[in-house]
């Protein structure tokens, strides 16, 4: 019903939603300015919530501006009112979020209404986040995945002393350079989770769901194809009679990516692709059989399982170009690699603690990423003065390491008593992800002795206890130091704690009275990211901030909620 502010409008309101529905491949702008007080705000509602608008516009948006507008929270809301907000959004930059919302909106028909738009500068601010037309072409793509893309793809060539990985990343930069790819680089991510738009390189198909049935079936040029990689916000199930459309329909495919369709049990057919190097699954099953090995050119295996374990029933070991072996669930490795090597991998994870053998590491020196999840109790076991964590000394080139404490399976295991001592992590480890490890604060002045650490991630109550001391001599190279989920209350440390430290960031540590004052003395330190953290928590951050500019310096602070 029209709102009856609006009487004698009628002609107006109908040219209005005329111009709004016309079909238009372009980004449409309309202006509807004035004095204060004549109705623009009831005009621009009582079109908002016209039966026409609401049937032409699947995705509509009232966002509020003012005067004192802050783009980050506003982008934030918009993707809260429209359901696609996720958990780690309020850790990303501004510019992220704007990336995110726009991908989002690409593929819909968008009416958003700007309420209390000041200034010009308000608009140009966020229009970055809206596409000018419906024919984009750009996207966005983790650099680890695009790296891995790149080397299935046969785009990287072998050079003499020096990793595929290492090779792609050399191609990637030269490509920034020039100007051919954008990203959003953050110094804790070492290149990884990084995000790329504007992308050339790759051949890439994306089949809309509806139609992924009908072109496995029917699709002419399907042979040819050497790259299928399909994304969907909405789950599909693909049955078995459909699977085995796959083989016929691509015989010379080199890259499937189909994590947007659950299996509901191993996919044999796919083993025909004897051309396959990348293979991303969706699944239920908690088994990868032995027949996964078929795929002797296979470089990348990527599964999502609903299951907490995933038994692998293939000799990893024999599969000798195999380099990038990752899950959510925590890998059995049911054979231990009677012969063969493992010198290409350079990824795995997550593996489980029983999993970790020094036959394994071994064989797998050159790795650079592990991923350990389950009882880490057993890994940490000291027998007859050593424990199976001894066995990571092996892998001299191991830069991450993440260590995931199931406590949910063994709840009565899950506090670890101590971390073994510093020369027993591997000598180069660059960055250290600790989750539900439910260590004392005591134990922090171990990984401040690990010499090359510059990342370090505090997820999920990896430490417990209301007071934190830092003690002297600790985390030299420290650059990003993370800390979610704690009931941390006291936090004591000073500028020579964490000397190089450039980027903080604290989720839910919702206990913490403040942030160490001393902070404000770190030179290097550049963003102070806080999300649900207390009041006080907030204001000493602020203080922090004032006193670093107040010298001449510049802190990036981000605080989400916004503090009142």
């Amino acid at each position: 019903m029209m709102d009856d502010y609006m009487v004698g409008f009628e002609d107006e309101i109908e040219t209005l939603i005329g111009n709004l529905t016309e079909e238009n491949e372009e980004l449409d702008v309309i202006s509807i300015s004035g004095a204060g007080g004549i109705g623009k705000t009831t005009l621009a509602r009582a079109i908002f919530r016209h039966p026409r608008i609401e049937y032409n516009f699947p995705v509509r948006l009232w966002v509020y501006v003012s005067s004192e507008y802050r783009v980050k929270d506003i982008f934030l809301t918009m993707l809260r009112d429209l359901s696609w907000i996720t958990e780690d959004m309020y850790n990303k930059t501004e510019r992220e979020i704007a990336q995110t919302l726009h991908a989002r909106l690409e593929n819909e028909k968008f009416l958003i209404v700007l309420d209390d738009l000041w200034t010009p500068k308000a608009w140009d601010d966020l229009q970055i986040a809206f596409p000018r037309t419906n024919k984009m072409k750009d996207f966005e793509i983790p650099v680890e995945r695009l790296i891995l893309l790149w080397i299935a793809e046969g785009f990287i060539q072998q050079k003499p002393r020096i990793s595929l990985e290492e090779t792609a990343n050399e191609y990637l930069e030269d490509l920034i350079t020039r100007n051919l790819i954008t990203v959003d680089k953050e110094k804790d991510e070492n290149m990884y989770g990084t995000s790329v738009s504007e992308l050339q390189r790759i051949r890439r198909a994306s089949i809309s769901s509806k139609f992924i049935i009908s072109f496995l079936s029917s699709q002419p040029y399907g042979p040819h194809v050497r790259s299928f990689l399909h994304s969907s916000r909405e789950e599909i199930i693909l049955l078995p009679e459909n699977v085995s459309a796959i083989p016929d329909a691509f015989k010379l495919l080199r890259v499937l990516d189909v994590r947007a369709i659950t299996f509901t049990r191993f996919p044999f057919y796919l083993t025909q692709l004897v051309h396959l190097r990348y293979i991303a699954l969706s699944s239920d099953f908690k088994v990868l059989p032995e027949a996964i090995s078929k795929l002797w050119n296979i470089q990348t295996i990527i599964v999502f399982t609903s299951s907490r374990i995933l038994e692998i029933k293939a000799d990893i070991l024999k599969m000798i170009y195999l380099r990038h072996l990752e899950t959510n669930a925590s890998i059995i490795l049911c054979k231990k690699g009677e012969s063969g090597n493992g010198e290409s991998i350079q990824v795995l994870a997550n593996l489980s603690p029983e999993s970790c053998t020094g036959d394994l590491f071994e064989r797998t020196s050159n790795l650079k990423k592990l991923g350990i999840r389950g009882r880490l109790t057993i890994l940490l076991n000291d027998m007859s003065g050593s424990s199976p964590f001894d066995n990571l000394e092996k892998l001299h080139q191991l830069e991450n390491l993440k260590l995931l404490n199931d406590v949910h399976i063994h709840p009565d295991e899950a506090k670890l008593p101590c971390l073994p001592p510093p020369n027993k992590f591997p000598p180069q480890l660059i960055s250290l992800t600790l989750s539900y490890t439910l260590l004392e604060w005591e134990q922090m002045s171990v990984l401040g002795m690990l010499d090359h650490l510059r990342v370090l991630k505090l997820k999920n109550s990896a430490f417990q206890g209301e007071r934190w001391e830092a003690v002297d001599g600790g985390f030299r190279q420290l650059e990003v130091f993370q800390m979610q989920y704690t009931d941390l209350v006291v936090w004591e440390a000073s500028s020579h704690h964490f000397p190089k430290l450039q980027h903080l960031k604290l989720r839910n540590c919702e206990e913490l009275e403040a942030l160490p004052f001393g902070l404000a003395k770190i030179s290097s330190l550049h963003v102070i990211d806080l999300y649900r953290t207390t009041k006080s928590a907030t204001a000493s951050a602020r203080k922090i901030q004032n006193e670093i500019e107040s010298h001449g310096g510049r802190l990036k602070l981000s605080i989400f909620p916004i503090d009142e």
